[in-house]
Parts: C-alpha cells; structure tokens; sequence
C-alpha cells in the first residue's frame, strides 16, 4: 500500500539523516539522502493520488492539505525561546516518526477489517506529522 510505502520512504529519510550526523563532511551520504528525500516526493504524490480517488476525497483532501501545509513551514525560521537541543529535538522527532509508522501500520491491518476507523487514524498520521515538522524545524534552528 502506499501508505506502507511513504513510511518505509520516511523510514530510509530518518536513518540516513540520522547517519549523516548533521555531519557537512558525511558527503558520501548526502546522494542517498537526496534520493531518500525524492523517494518521499513520490510516496506523497502516490499516496494524494489515491486518495484523491477514493469516496472519502473530501476528508483525505484536507489530511493531505495538512501535511503539505507542515512540509511549507519547514522554511519559517524558529523564534529564540522555540529552540531546545537538538538531542532533544532528535527525540522527539523519533517518536513522532514511530507514532506514523504505527498508525500506518495500524491502517493496514485494519483497511479490510474496520475500515470506519482509517479516517481517524489518517487525520492522527497527519497530526504526528505536523509536530514532527515543527520539530525539525526547531532542530534546524538549534545552535546544536
């Protein structure tokens, strides 16, 4: 499912990021980060294109609006008093992460079982991924 997809995409994204250390001289690294980063371009794309497709188009549209609204503020800069460690940034952009994959795993398992209950777990994978956003965003700003 391309659900499944994106999260594997974000997966690959967080472990190479993560390996990359914020490291400038890691630059062996930074390819396979660039890739990461396009393999999510096109998770997301999949994914928005599904959606579109599917009944529920109305409510998928505003979860996808939310995600591309979060991927937008990644360029707002982070007022002084928003900036923590950036280990503790690091954390929480993990458990961020995590909190998607379960829920995305949860949406696979439960897509044929009960399948009323995928809106609420699409609107808490979009939820997770905002705060992840802003995480990140405060992480970039950090003086480290």
């Amino acid at each position: 499912s391309q659900a499944r997809t994106l999260m594997e995409a974000m997966s690959d994204l967080l472990q190479t990021a993560k390996d990359c250390g914020g490291n400038p001289n890691a630059t062996t690294l930074h390819p396979r980060l660039d890739e990461n980063v396009e393999s999510v371009k096109e998770a997301i794309q999949d994914l928005t294109t599904t959606l579109d497709m599917s009944p529920e188009s109305g409510l998928s549209t505003s979860i996808i609006e939310a995600i591309q609204k979060s991927r937008g503020a990644l360029a707002d800069p982070v007022s002084d008093e928003q900036c923590e460690s950036v280990m503790s940034q690091h954390e929480a952009i993990l458990d961020c992460a995590k909190a998607i994959a379960r829920a995305s795993q949860d949406m696979v398992g439960k897509a044929s079982i009960n399948p009323d209950c995928l809106s609420s777990l699409a609107q808490n994978i979009s939820e997770q991924y905002a705060t992840m956003v802003e995480h990140v965003r405060k992480c970039a700003d950090s003086p480290g």
